[in-house]
């Protein structure tokens, strides 16, 4: 199909910043958009099926490249800092639970990372998840992990310790 060698073009000022989330989502609507063209079209798999291939190779090609880059780094402002969200930092092997709603996105990065065999990943944030449920959860003193019934202006408002905070 013609359709990838445009996103292709379209989508190399991306490539040449390595910015793989945009790469990413810009395969991604593009195999969204074929898909809406064989059912209602009765397009045979010969016709788009290669198309689907690349596309989903340059997606996994981009995911690893993403994965290599967050596991290499420490900190991940970029640009400027105040533009870039200067609160966020992440230290060394540390995601940021930040309450029982973040529970279904860390079980689906877990199930990613054991298909693609990378169990040892897998049961690291398994392990640091619960871990974190435990100790932070302390019903004797009043505290614990947000239930999914907070506001996200909320939750990071007592993260930061700042009552007021304002999302925009």
């Amino acid at each position: 199909m013609k359709c990838g060698l445009l996103s292709q073009y379209a989508l190399s000022p991306y490539e040449l910043k390595n910015n793989h989330v945009a790469i990413v989502e810009g395969w991604t609507l593009l195999c969204a958009y074929i898909f809406g063209l064989i059912e209602p079209n009765g397009l045979p798999d010969n016709y788009w099926r290669p198309s689907y291939e690349l596309i989903i190779r340059g997606i996994n090609e981009q995911l690893f490249l993403l994965k290599e880059e967050v596991l290499s780094r420490n900190n991940y402002i970029e640009g400027d800092a105040l533009g870039d969200g200067d609160v966020i930092y992440k230290a060394p092997n540390k995601t940021w639970f930040w309450g029982e709603s973040a529970t279904p996105l860390f079980i689906l990065m877990c199930l990613l990372l054991s298909e693609y065999r990378d169990e040892y990943l897998s049961n690291l944030i398994i392990r640091d998840r619960l871990w974190e449920i435990m100790m932070e959860n302390n019903i004797r003193e009043g505290k614990g992990i947000p239930d999914p019934y907070y506001r996200p202006k909320e939750v990071i408002g007592s993260i930061f310790n700042m009552p007021e905070f304002e999302i925009d």
